[in-house]
């Protein structure tokens, strides 16, 4: 329970910093991830295999994030992609299996570019624009904190 409620503490700040600035603060990221590794130590010790969810989940919610970035998609920010580390552990190590957290890290992040499309095309149909960036920490939150918590 105070592994979640730190998670999604950090989640929320970092949301709000985001959609304030269209950045994700490296200092702010790597604090939830130092927190989470500190929570998390004794559950890894006492059963490597959710070490290997853990590695798996985060493994599997940043990698094709770093790919876009790397390919140059527009607007993909190196804050999302570490952020996407801390997040993705904790869906690998709620999932009940290593297959569980490859699949609920992708599910989480299929909800994020759903919900972000989502924000695009109601923006652009109120008339804001159909190309202004979306800050997609919140969206990328939202999406595995769902998977995390179902």
């Amino acid at each position: 329970m105070v592994l979640l409620a730190w998670v999604v503490a950090w989640t929320v700040a970092l949301s709000v910093v985001d959609l304030r600035t269209r950045r994700l603060p490296t200092r702010m990221v790597w604090t939830m991830g130092l927190g989470l590794a500190i929570l998390t130590v004794p559950e890894a010790l006492a059963a490597p295999a959710a070490a290997v969810r853990m590695v798996v989940g985060a493994a599997t919610s940043t990698l094709p994030l770093a790919v876009l970035r790397h390919r140059g998609a527009g607007g993909m920010g190196g804050g999302d992609v570490r952020f996407a580390v801390p997040l993705g552990a904790v869906v690998g190590l709620r999932a009940g299996s290593v297959a569980d957290a490859h699949q609920d890290a992708l599910v989480g992040l299929l909800v994020a570019s759903v919900v972000a499309l989502g924000v695009v095309v109601v923006r652009g149909l109120r008339g804001r624009g159909w190309s202004e960036p979306v800050a997609f920490g919140p969206c990328l939150g939202l999406g595995l904190l769902l998977m995390a918590c179902s």
